[in-house]
């Protein structure tokens, strides 16, 4: 995990009831900033092997997907399309070089990581 391995925390469920409990004002600042059908995210059970299966056949770098034996890209557009997530805003970066090791001992106890 801490040397370019990669742990999933997939939890549909968990993120739907936490949508519920969102005042209106949160769900107004949640839509504003273009996030908004996240709020409508069903909850629903994943199965861990398939979060698994998909994050293995990402290619990050060429945003596709190696499905036996076919590449399958996924674009900002396919992204709208299925989740109805726009793409626009301020580029965030990320700097920090490796996974925080608290966060993801707190996720693995509980079973919530694919690693």
């Amino acid at each position: 995990m801490f040397d370019n391995q990669v742990a999933t925390v997939c939890m549909p469920g968990k993120f739907a009831a936490l949508c519920r409990k969102l005042t209106k004002d949160q769900r107004d600042i949640v839509e504003k900033i273009g996030l908004g059908k996240l709020l409508n995210i069903p909850s629903m059970p994943i199965q861990r092997m398939l979060v698994e299966s998909l994050v293995e056949k990402f290619n990050a770098a060429d945003r596709t997907f190696t499905i036996q034996g076919h590449v399958v890209s996924i674009s900002p557009w396919d992204v709208y399309c299925i989740l109805g997530l726009v793409d626009k805003g301020e580029k965030i970066e990320i700097s920090r070089k490796q996974a925080d090791r608290k966060w993801f001992s707190v996720y693995k106890q509980k079973g919530d990581t694919a690693y």
